[in-house]
């Protein structure tokens, strides 16, 4: 029964949890889950800077997520930066793997993490 329970709680935060809806039920839309939150206030205050890449043509995380997330994040003082890859899905890495080896080393060295 209760690898059932699981199973439906797992089914239901993927195909309708705040991480996946598209009905404006988005991260940060309605504000973010107390986790989202905490992860939030942990990155914005780390002083890393944050780097995030989201296809533009997702079908299983909608994009408003990321751009929710960027937002909340730069709200609370993170250098943060949002790339929306042009004509990607949902994986990136697997669709144009050069363009985002290319996306990552510019932020790494723009941030100072690699010589330049």
């Amino acid at each position: 029964a209760q690898a059932g329970a699981f199973g439906a709680q797992a089914r239901a935060r993927w195909s309708g949890g705040s991480r996946g809806r598209a009905d404006g039920e988005a991260l940060g839309v309605n504000g973010p889950a107390p986790a989202d939150a905490e992860v939030v206030a942990m990155l914005a205050s780390s002083g890393v800077p944050v780097l995030i890449v989201h296809g533009e043509l997702d079908r299983i995380v909608p994009l408003s997520n990321s751009r929710a997330l960027a937002a909340r994040l730069a709200e609370g003082g993170c250098d943060v930066r949002l790339v929306e890859m042009a004509g990607c899905g949902h994986c990136p890495q697997e669709e144009a793997p050069e363009q985002l080896g290319s996306t990552i080393a510019e932020f790494a060295r723009t941030h100072g993490l690699v010589d330049k």
